[in-house]
């Protein structure tokens, strides 16, 4: 029998299921907020790119955004894409939060931004 035991103690087991349960939950939490938001910005990417939105007023084009989120089950509301127009062309600019409980009084607040450009197909943002 060897004199040093070699393994892993309970306690490790125990704070590495803790660890890796508070992990599965954070991805939980988070993933459905990034895929919608990866929604959107294809939505909005698609809809700033589309040659017969060009000719058409900000509400048709809110109609058009409100009819492509329920397609697509999209849930953000349709007011946290602003729809401006100048000389240069019309611009789409997202800004919106999402929090999601972990749990008790603990959640994760998502805030994404991101602006799209008629004009010259130009997406900035993070």
């Amino acid at each position: 029998m060897p004199s040093q035991m070699r393994g892993v103690s309970a306690l490790s087991v125990g704070i590495l299921i803790l660890f890796l349960g508070l992990m599965a939950k954070i991805l939980i939490a988070t993933i459905p907020a990034y895929y919608e938001n990866f929604m959107l910005n294809r939505i909005v990417g698609q809809l700033s790119l589309d040659e017969a939105s060009k000719n058409k007023t900000a509400d048709q084009i809110r109609g058009d955004l409100n009819l492509r989120y329920t397609l697509n089950n999209v849930t953000v509301p349709a007011s946290a894409v602003s729809i401006n127009s100048d000389d240069s062309g019309m611009h789409f600019d997202e800004d919106y939060e999402v929090r999601n409980n972990i749990f008790g009084n603990l959640d994760v607040v998502m805030h994404f931004k991101r602006s799209f450009d008629v004009s010259g197909g130009n997406h900035s943002g993070n």
